[in-house]
């Protein structure tokens, strides 16, 4: 035996040595899902993370990367659905695929080994799931199939990881989605040797050797978490307009309502924001009585609730539709970017939103009314007015944030 052969070899015991042991360990283990969420006071603003683990993997083998992000901040979610993760291609896509609109989850990013990488791109095909998914970051992914599954194995799970199966050929031809994927091949992998390349996706090849000792790296852990923020930032620019109608003082509502009554305030609301996205807390909603005619209203709450026919992420111009979701994040990746989005309150979302904002449409009230609510402070070091129109009593008045 050459010493390339040893060596490889030696590296075949090392990997497998190294998953047995975290399988077996991983049996007895009692970790329950909910310990990878990230819980606050306030709806969160990090961005949600879903696991999806390998063929005969159980979510908890990729429990060490789980804990690392969610020490992140990440909201880290598993899909318990997928047990063992044996079934075919599509039912495990499903899977996941229910699991993302039952907790209602929108905005996130998928973290995936091996086979969970081939879902996670079906998933992203998906019409209806897709729009659920900013990107995925899958470690040791056999895109291109493997050439370790034989032809004796095609009626086995293992058949799915055919390079010229139906399987592998349907996800290789849906190309759109790859440039929103980061695929990280492992220096050599004994299981995948033609390699994890994904054409035109983001591809980085990894020191470590292995197909398995990279999920439980720190240098591993760590690299995903850098390029899960690198899929953010290159993410285009949003504008996200806040608007409302705000006392001198600050005020904005008083006992669950507003302290003023001014009806051209309200006709102008409804035609500036015709057409676009309103982000909003459940109370705001609860306050203004129903679906707003025209606009897309999404409801960021710690309980959300789903319409029973919940409307697709995308929807013609001017289409009522109500869309909940748990967090800031997931609302803006709920908002069809193409259209004007605005965020309509109450004081709690203005506050998570702020730092985030690029505008302000304002509705200057000349009062100083009672209230138990308020705006946060608009301050020339951070903003420049652009316009104004005075009217008896208030004004209309817009923001743009300063370029530092």
């Amino acid at each position: 035996m050459t010493l390339r052969r040893r060596a490889k070899l030696a590296l075949i015991v090392a990997d497998w040595a190294h998953v047995l042991a975290r399988q077996a360990a991983v049996v007895i283990d009692r970790t329950p899902a909910s310990a990878l969420r990230v819980e606050g006071g306030a709806p969160g603003c990090r961005a949600p993370i879903v696991l999806l683990p390998g063929i005969w993997e159980p979510w908890r083998l990729l429990l060490p990367l789980g804990r690392f992000l969610a020490g992140a901040g990440h909201p880290v979610h598993v899909v318990e659905g997928l047990g063992w993760n044996g079934r075919e291609l599509d039912a495990s896509a499903e899977i996941v695929a229910t699991y993302l609109a039952e907790h209602h989850l929108r905005g996130v990013f998928l973290v995936a080994h091996s086979k969970g990488g081939l879902i996670g791109k079906r998933v992203m095909v998906d019409a209806d799931a897709g729009p659920r998914v900013r990107g995925m970051i899958a470690l040791c992914s056999p895109f291109g199939g493997s050439s370790l599954s034989l032809p004796l194995l095609r009626r086995s799970p293992l058949g799915l990881f055919a390079p010229s199966g139906l399987a592998i050929a349907a996800l290789a031809s849906e190309r759109e989605v790859n440039g929103r994927v980061v695929s990280l091949a492992s220096a050599w992998d004994e299981m995948i040797p033609e390699g994890s390349t994904l054409p035109g996706g983001r591809n980085l090849a990894l020191d470590l050797a292995g197909h398995f000792r990279p999920l439980a790296d720190a240098g591993v852990h760590e690299l995903v978490h850098r390029q899960l923020h690198e899929l953010i930032e290159s993410e285009p620019p949003m504008e996200l307009t806040a608007i409302a109608a705000v006392g001198r003082n600050g005020a904005i509502g008083i006992r669950g309502d507003v302290p003023w009554h001014i009806p051209e305030d309200w006709r102008r609301f409804k035609a500036v924001t015709m057409g676009g996205s309103l982000i909003m807390g459940r109370k705001t909603f609860e306050l203004i009585g129903a679906p707003l005619p025209g606009r897309t209203s999404i409801v960021v709450s710690r309980s959300p609730r789903e319409p029973a026919a919940a409307s697709p992420v995308t929807a013609e111009p001017n289409q009522t539709r109500v869309i909940w979701v748990t967090s800031l994040d997931e609302a803006i990746a709920a908002a069809d970017s193409s259209r004007p989005i605005w965020v309509a309150g109450g004081a709690e979302i203005y506050r998570l939103a702020w730092d985030r904002l690029t505008g302000l449409d304002i509705c200057e009230v000349d009062q100083e009314p009672e209230a138990d609510t308020f705006f946060p402070a608009i301050t020339d070091e951070e903003w420049v007015e652009t316009s104004r129109e005075q009217r008896e009593g208030y004004a209309f008045v817009r923001y743009q944030r300063r370029v530092s």
